[in-house]
């Protein structure tokens, strides 16, 4: 039966639906949204659009697959996200104030 899952992807500057998936309440979110970017990458430019993205789509594989179409996204993630990692940037930042620091996509992590 079909329950619970209907994703769609809205333009909110004009308060329309662009495209909408039916599915069952157990379909997977994320292959969903890739879904709705195969359909709509012919249509919007996704050079001029920011992908405002709940805490549940969150995962590095459609990081790197909105990446791969250039596509700009911001994603609601739970507080305790990179919690982790946050701390030991900061630890390893305070430490060397006078030494350039880089931060890595993904180093050593998979969410």
């Amino acid at each position: 039966s079909l329950h619970d899952a209907l994703p769609i992807f809205i333009d909110v500057k004009y308060g329309i639906v662009l495209d909408s998936i039916i599915g069952k309440s157990d379909s997977n979110e994320r292959e969903m949204m890739k879904q709705h970017i195969e359909t709509l990458k012919n249509i919007i430019d996704f050079n001029k659009t920011i992908l405002l993205l709940d805490r549940g789509y969150y995962s590095l594989e459609l990081k790197l697959f909105l990446d791969k179409y250039g596509i700009h996204y911001v994603f609601r993630l739970p507080s305790t996200t990179y919690e982790k990692e946050i701390s030991n940037f900061i630890v390893v930042f305070v430490l060397s104030l006078d030494e350039r620091t880089e931060l890595q996509s993904g180093a050593g992590r998979i969410a």
